[in-house]
């Protein structure tokens, strides 16, 4: 499952970084028996080479919650502002506050995936993240 994404926003010289976790509660009605498995398993099991046993349904987990590119999600949010140094500015985290978002994904991006698409113009998503070289 794919439950959690960030999205960098560029204000100015500064940045907003805004971290997103899918709302499991939008689709999961609490007492119901998704709800007291999920409970009573407390989390998501990892075995290595991908087997896993999830905390609820992979139905759920994988397609309706899942924060791969393709439809719009329910999320909580927090937003953190950052300097041009990616420093904190006014944010503590005590009185970080979520709020119910909705996140679109434009794609899964890994470290290496990122740093080639930079440092190459005509890779496709070299546009994506040409704002953020610096």
């Amino acid at each position: 499952d794919l439950d959690d994404a960030i999205r960098l926003e560029k204000i100015g010289e500064n940045y907003i970084v805004h971290i997103s976790i899918a709302d499991v509660g939008a689709l999961v009605q609490k007492g119901s028996a998704i709800d007291t498995t999920a409970q009573e398993k407390g989390f998501t099991r990892y075995f290595g080479e991908g087997e896993t046993d999830p905390m609820i349904p992979r139905e759920v987990s994988e397609d309706k919650l899942s924060l791969l590119p393709g439809g719009e999600k329910p999320t909580f949010t927090v937003s953190i502002p950052l300097t041009k140094d990616a420093k904190t500015k006014g944010f503590k985290i005590g009185e970080a506050q979520f709020r119910k978002t909705a996140f679109t994904s434009k794609g899964k991006y890994d470290y290496s995936t990122v740093d080639n698409a930079l440092s190459n113009e005509s890779d496709p998503a070299h546009e994506i993240f040409a704002d953020y070289e610096e």
